[in-house]
């Protein structure tokens, strides 16, 4: 490829993504990349902008700041390019923990399996998590991405025992991606909160299994009625007497009320 078509290639980019002052091939990439996922939602990458960084990569990347790198990488796994993650990884890349599970996240989020492929050869692991602690297989989840799902359970992955995975799969109201994060087992908190979160998405047929899995319905009933949310409330009602689950129908202060109303009036404490 011809520098004079590179350069053509990064200008009218560059153009697009707001420079307009005479710049340097890196320097317009460094503008492109920085607008990448403007220009990636804009469809406005050519078939041949890989075989152009590729190019670039290929001349070396002397005077790129120790980011462009970090950068271009994540950019790849947004707007799929698979070929220059590969070289970008095998170029010794460091990537912390933080970076790669974003990187990891990215390509989830966008659907490129090849990408997270490169990722995993790369050695990222599939434990990662993201800098707010949700590991990347939540987020396959939550992308309902099978292939996605299948690479990482391949890899060694599967459902967190903090219930992230399942809180997604809940919101989805998938009942596949459902009865995979309850396999493993779940803590009663997961659980709990996994139906909370399903309520207030209404999902009914993943508020139902949830319940048979052991959740609580309570602490959800109690938001919804705090929170004057009165559908959410009537849907979890009817959900439970569906069930026949009258236990949960009513909260302990009426459980209570109704207990004084039915003790016989010798019963009832008349001290004044």
């Amino acid at each position: 490829m011809n520098d004079a078509h590179i350069t053509a290639t990064l200008h009218s980019l560059y153009w697009r993504a707001g420079g307009r002052k005479h710049a340097s091939t890196v320097n317009m990439l460094r503008r492109i990349v920085d607008d990448g996922s403007h220009l990636h939602r804009q469809k406005a990458f050519p078939a041949d902008f890989e075989a152009v960084v590729l190019a670039l990569l290929a001349d070396g990347s002397a005077g790129w700041d120790e980011e462009l790198p970090l950068d271009l990488l994540e950019l790849a796994c947004e707007a799929g390019f698979p070929e220059v993650a590969a070289r970008l990884l095998k170029s010794g890349l460091a990537l912390s923990s933080e970076s790669a599970a974003l990187c990891m996240a990215t390509a989830i989020g966008s659907g490129q399996a090849a990408l997270l492929d490169a990722l995993l050869d790369a050695g990222v692991s599939p434990h990662a998590a993201d800098d707010a602690g949700i590991p990347v297989f939540s987020h396959a989840i939550a992308a309902g991405n099978g292939a996605i799902i299948e690479r990482l359970m391949a890899a060694g992955a599967g459902p967190d025992q903090q219930g992230h995975a399942l809180a997604a799969a809940a919101i989805s109201g998938d009942a596949g991606l459902l009865r995979l994060c309850l396999a493993p087992g779940a803590s009663q908190q997961a659980l709990d909160e996994a139906f909370a979160l399903a309520a207030a998405a209404a999902q009914p047929d993943a508020m139902a299994m949830l319940l048979e899995a052991g959740a609580c319905a309570g602490p959800a009933l109690r938001q919804a009625q705090q929170g004057g949310d009165e559908d959410r409330t009537l849907l979890i009602r009817s959900l439970l007497f569906a069930q026949g689950r009258y236990d949960q129908l009513l909260s302990p202060e009426e459980i209570s009320a109704a207990a004084l109303a039915l003790q016989p009036p010798a019963a009832v404490d008349k001290t004044p």
